[in-house]
């Protein structure tokens, strides 16, 4: 019964006039009782739906980023390095589970999460680079370069010609 004040009343028939003992509580999902490895401990459970939701939400919040950053500088920010953190808390996550679901470390996650925390700064600054190669070619204002390798002032028109013609 799912009504508690019923199932009290019931039990207290069933015991009273019917002369029952006592009662058999269900504990079984189809025919698989709560105790078995199949069915996550309740303290698990709970840290994987955290750590699963707080990563969907800060990768939101780095998708959010894109929208409302001006230039493409500050833009190419928000997903990096907040979509890192998100995949780090959704690795946790995983790791949990398939560690307890499988009874032993699962480090499948860890690798994809160590991959993806490389790859993802050195990619942001690769596109940064060119972006502000870019940039300063085209003569916009931005940082001068540290660098002795590449040219901070625009390109002239008759190098523009060559390069076009190359």
């Amino acid at each position: 019964m799912q009504d508690v004040d019923h199932a009290i009343e019931e039990l207290g028939r069933a015991v009273g006039r019917l002369g029952l003992k006592g009662i058999i509580i269900g504990d079984h999902v189809n025919g698989r009782l709560y105790d078995e490895s199949i069915y996550l401990p309740f303290w698990a459970e709970v840290a994987i739906a955290v750590l699963a939701v707080c990563g969907a939400l800060v990768a939101l919040m780095g998708s959010l980023g894109l929208l409302r950053l001006k230039s493409y500088y500050e833009r190419v920010h928000a997903p990096s390095i907040v979509a890192t953190l998100g995949c780090w808390l959704i690795m946790w996550a995983s790791i949990i589970f398939f560690s307890l679901s499988s009874h032993g470390f699962a480090a499948h996650p860890l690798l994809i999460a160590v991959f993806i925390a490389v790859t993802v700064p050195i990619t942001t600054i690769f596109l940064m680079r060119a972006a502000l190669f870019r940039d300063r070619r085209a003569g916009r204002n931005v940082p001068p370069s540290v660098s002795g390798l590449v040219r901070n002032e625009p390109l002239t028109e008759e190098e523009a010609a060559n390069a076009i013609k190359d």
